[in-house]
């Protein structure tokens, strides 16, 4: 290890993250990041504390006085954290959520991570540009999001507005009010590169993978949107770029998969 680095590990300042919520049992945030800092930047280190809704605040306040570096803000704090910041990022504005905290000198600011990386998926990766989109869901953060960037809420619409094109679209699903695919949905063609985002899961998604399999669609399933949510986490709070291999891989051990 002592390879990687030219000073010694005696002059290297560690940076600590606590990841805080409740009920922590089950999440997989601190492994992975760990798993993450080992292989990319060992200096940094990562805890998960569970922390009351009562005594969120509080637990915040700590944060600062022992001068941890930042904070993974895990269920059911994403809406608490909000007030607790300096700063906002704009993704966090637009969300009303925070899913993680930077802190710089004397002050914390907070980054809604997962929002944040979903809106990849609504970008084109050949030409930049938003994608034809458009969702089955009741959700009301990508609402947020179009009054953030007006390039993805030109790009939206309804699928009978989306009926005659011949582009790209997509479609963000929340499985668990949807179990079944809608006939409209399997009545119509889709242009080559369009996919399906399930923002939630449901029970058995045989359903919707039988659906995308056979209109040649790419199903992104929540554990996708995961990876990418920890990326944007991990480069928000060390400024590293971690591969999604690196993600993914971690979450199948955690899980067992």
């Amino acid at each position: 290890m002592g390879s990687k680095f030219k000073q010694s590990w005696n002059d290297v300042y560690q940076p600590v993250v606590a990841c805080l919520g409740f009920p922590i049992e089950g999440n997989p945030s601190q492994f992975v990041l760990e798993r993450l800092a080992s292989q990319l930047s060992p200096e940094w280190r990562f805890v998960t504390l569970p922390v009351a809704p009562t005594d969120f605040a509080t637990a915040l306040s700590g944060v600062r006085v022992m001068n941890f570096a930042g904070v993974v803000v895990l269920p059911p704090h994403e809406k608490h954290a909000v007030a607790a910041c300096d700063h906002l990022t704009d993704v966090a504005k637009a969300t009303s959520s925070v899913r993680a905290l930077r802190r710089s000198d004397a002050t914390m600011e907070g980054h809604d991570t997962f929002w944040a990386a979903l809106q990849r998926h609504l970008i084109n990766s050949e030409t930049g540009k938003p994608c034809k989109w458009t969702q089955l869901s009741d959700n009301s953060v990508p609402d947020a999001i179009c009054k953030l960037n007006r390039s993805l809420a030109e790009a939206r619409g309804t699928l009978e507005e989306l009926e005659n094109t011949e582009d790209p679209i997509v479609v963000l699903v929340d499985a668990q009010e949807h179990a079944r695919v809608p006939k409209r949905l399997i009545r119509r063609p889709f242009g080559a590169g369009s996919k399906i985002i399930l923002l939630k899961e449901h029970v058995n998604n045989q359903t919707w993978e039988d659906f995308g399999a056979q209109a040649g669609l790419e199903l992104v399933r929540p554990i996708d949107l995961l990876v990418a949510h920890y990326v944007e986490v991990f480069m928000y709070l060390t400024g590293c770029q971690a591969p999604e291999s690196f993600v993914r891989e971690a979450l199948e051990e955690y899980w067992g998969l």
